[in-house]
């Protein structure tokens, strides 16, 4: 074999690889271009789902605002209300005290005083303890 028809046949030889390099490239590319048409595909659908779910999104978030003022609005009415009864408290209770007290000297027991005067029977004896202590019968 000669010199020439050596070269012609390695040029022949990195022809055929050069050219399934390049069918190979080409169905590689293909491939690639349908995974970014189905990646494209994918994307509108998402948006699409985003476009529909964007106004339930928005009225959930509307009601969650409201949901917080009411809350926010019921807190500091119950804080209010609370505040006025513990501005009012001290009289009424001293006010059961002095009752509690009363009801004892005409001779009630202590159960039936804490009964009446919806107290614990405990703290009716203390009351009535400590207005003994107080002025001693």
């Amino acid at each position: 074999m000669t010199a020439a028809v050596a070269m012609s046949a390695m040029s022949l030889v990195g022809a055929g690889i050069a050219l399934i390099a390049i069918l190979f490239q080409r169905k590689t590319l293909r491939r690639l271009a349908q995974q970014i048409k189905d990646l494209e595909t994918n994307l509108i659908e998402s948006l699409q789902e985003l476009k529909s779910v964007a106004p339930v999104m928005s009225s959930f978030s509307a009601h969650l605002h409201d949901a917080e003022t009411i809350q926010q609005k019921s807190h500091q009415e119950l804080k209010e209300k609370l505040q006025a009864n513990n501005a009012v408290q001290p009289q009424m209770q001293a006010d059961k005290y002095r009752y509690a007290v009363a009801l004892a000297a005409q001779g009630q027991s202590v159960d039936n005083i804490a009964q009446a005067l919806n107290m614990a029977s405990a703290e009716v004896e203390q009351v009535v303890l400590l207005a003994q202590v107080k002025r001693p019968v």
